[in-house]
């Protein structure tokens, strides 16, 4: 944020830089976290039995060939629902500019509240993992519920901020001079009504994701998650928006359609696939 600020806005001396200086601070953060992360990883003290970095430059290719094939997919879910919101962001932009810039504000404000769901979800890939590792499925059970539970106790409290808050938050976005800025707070404030409708489909969908990644299937849910993201959630907005003629409302519509869908078939794939007890080791991929 305070890059962001400082590049594209030229302020405490910095150059004036526009969208190439949130993209420079992007890319600076980006980079930042990586040597943190690499410097933590080398450092902690549980990992130091590990010896990480010690054999750099003598690469384990059967290694890269088992996270590759396991990562990978994993890589592609994220371009396929990446790709449903730059999508969508694209049609909102044919709707007019006031449309978009409500719509940059809704979406950041869902994405806030995402980053909870997100850390749920990686949180039940470690727990869910360790317990397969151990064949006890009722751990991978009780993992998976805790974190159904945890992710719905958090999507209702954003339901409700979003429900009753929304314009005030969005307010702290723009020039309160701004002719426009009427206009732009109450397109928002419906827009976060379906912000609010999808959290809890949204929730799910990332934490289905994490519990099969815990386990090592991750091929068939990136097939899960294309479809549901491209083959539905993108057409369904484009149809409700254009041809509906239901607008910004329609394309969110379509949002909340995709992202309901790969719930749906994440969670029952995992919930079935642990009634019949596969584990890392014995589910194929």
């Amino acid at each position: 944020m305070l890059l962001n600020w400082m590049l594209i806005f030229g302020n405490l001396g910095a150059p004036e830089l526009g969208v190439a200086g949130s993209a420079i601070a992007s890319l600076v953060v980006n980079i930042f976290q990586l040597v943190l992360m690499v410097v933590c990883a080398i450092t902690l003290r549980e990992a130091r039995p590990f010896n990480l970095l010690r054999r750099m430059w003598h690469p384990d290719w059967a290694a890269f060939r088992t996270i590759g094939l396991l990562g990978l997919p994993v890589g592609l879910t994220l371009v396929a629902e990446s790709g449903m919101f730059v999508g969508t962001n694209v049609m909102m932009g044919w709707l007019g500019s006031h449309y978009l810039a409500a719509h940059g504000i809704a979406l950041q404000l869902a994405s806030i509240a995402f980053m909870i769901h997100l850390g749920l979800s990686n949180a039940v890939t470690i727990r869910v993992g360790t317990f397969a590792g151990q064949e006890d499925r009722s751990g991978m059970r009780d993992s998976g519920v805790a974190a159904i539970v945890l992710s719905i106790l958090f999507a209702a409290v954003t339901i409700t901020i979003f429900l009753t808050l929304s314009r005030q938050i969005a307010a702290l976005y723009l020039d309160a001079g701004d002719p426009l800025t009427p206009t732009i707070i109450a397109l928002v404030g419906g827009l976060m009504i379906y912000a609010a409708m999808f959290q809890l489909a949204d929730g799910m969908q990332v934490i289905a994701l994490g519990m099969l990644r815990g386990v090592q299937d991750t091929r068939v849910p990136m097939v899960m998650a294309v479809i549901s993201y491209w083959v539905v959630g993108l057409p369904t907005g484009w149809f409700l928006a254009f041809r509906a003629g239901w607008g910004a409302g329609g394309l969110w519509l379509g949002l909340l359609a995709g992202l309901f869908c790969a719930a749906v078939l994440l969670m029952t794939r995992f919930w079935r696939g642990l009634a019949r007890g596969w584990t890392i080791a014995r589910e194929p991929r």
